[in-house]
């Protein structure tokens, strides 16, 4: 644990304690505010929120925990590639596979299996996430591009900054879900009191706009396909919690009852335009199975 003491000097006063631990400390603001958010920045002996203003003589005591470095290296995965050239690879996610390193996580990662599949990755500038234009969380199986050089990454973030890149899941969710078609325009940022979940709320938020159309009503539950219009972090199992229709077995953002772990959301469908030729490329996949056969089991139970 590495601590610093900071007294608050004159002209320093009025700041917020997240911009004043960020620029005493060398963490980023985001990095700041988790800190706060933890605990572990104590404010004249108080735990105080990040948009509280710090006063001149003020004690700031910040404590940083030392956390274990993850080394990165090539681990051999059966990775399932629907699709690979020179310039990109397109594949298909299992669940449970985290896509790149963390602190909170110490098992081999997606960005592991990819410097081992290829050189290509190895080569590139950013070595803890090579060539990853999107995520999808640990338990979200389905499409995800990877590009492999610079350039090409360049250009595929700018289509899903664009919103050009066409992303599509399929969820099933707890209710049936009306009308057939509607959009969830609702700004997403950090829950004020569960910093590790996101939320929908108007203060320190983004916009966030998911289009939802239903594809099959079941007694109690609905699949329904989620196009996204913006990226934000756990955006499609924060709108559908929003809406109170979470996604089955949703650890962070589901119902209580709902025991089981893994949520049952899918990238079912990608397409793009490949960054080298621009011609279009689009892919789908299957359910995972347990997915396939709890929907199954509801058509049966619908009869």
């Amino acid at each position: 644990m590495v601590e610093i003491i900071k007294i608050v000097k004159e002209g320093e006063q009025n700041q917020r304690l997240d911009v004043y631990v960020a620029q005493h400390s060398e963490l980023s603001r985001s990095a700041a505010q988790k800190l706060i958010g933890q605990g572990f920045v104590l404010c004249n002996d108080l735990q105080l929120p990040n948009a509280y203003q710090v006063q001149v003589d003020d004690e700031i005591v910040i404590s940083i925990p030392k956390t274990p470095t993850h080394t990165i290296k090539p681990v051999a995965m059966d990775l399932d590639i629907l699709y690979e050239d020179d310039d990109l690879l397109v594949l298909n996610k299992s669940v449970g596979l985290v896509v790149h390193p963390a602190q909170s996580y110490e098992g081999a990662t997606l960005v592991e299996g990819l410097l081992a599949h290829s050189d290509a990755f190895a080569a590139m500038e950013d070595p803890k996430r090579p060539g990853i234009v999107q995520r999808l969380d640990k338990e979200t199986s389905g499409l995800m591009v990877v590009a492999k050089h610079e350039k090409a990454q360049e250009n595929l973030s700018g289509q899903i900054q664009d919103n050009t890149m066409v992303r599509v899941y399929h969820a099933l969710v707890h209710g049936q879900v009306f009308p057939d078609v509607f959009n969830i325009d609702a700004p997403i940022g950090r829950h004020p009191h569960h910093r590790q979940n996101m939320t929908v709320i108007a203060q320190n938020s983004k916009p966030a706009l998911t289009v939802v159309r239903v594809l099959e009503r079941f007694q109690a539950a609905s699949l329904v396909e989620c196009s996204l219009k913006s990226g934000r972090t756990h955006q499609i199992r924060v709108h559908l919690q929003f809406i109170d229709h979470p996604v089955f077995h949703d650890p962070k953002y589901g119902r209580r009852k709902d025991k089981k772990t893994g949520q049952l959301l899918i990238a079912k469908h990608l397409s793009f335009k490949h960054p080298r030729t621009n011609q279009p490329l689009s892919f789908d996949v299957d359910y995972e199975p347990e997915m396939q056969a709890i929907i199954t089991q509801l058509r049966k139970e619908s009869l």
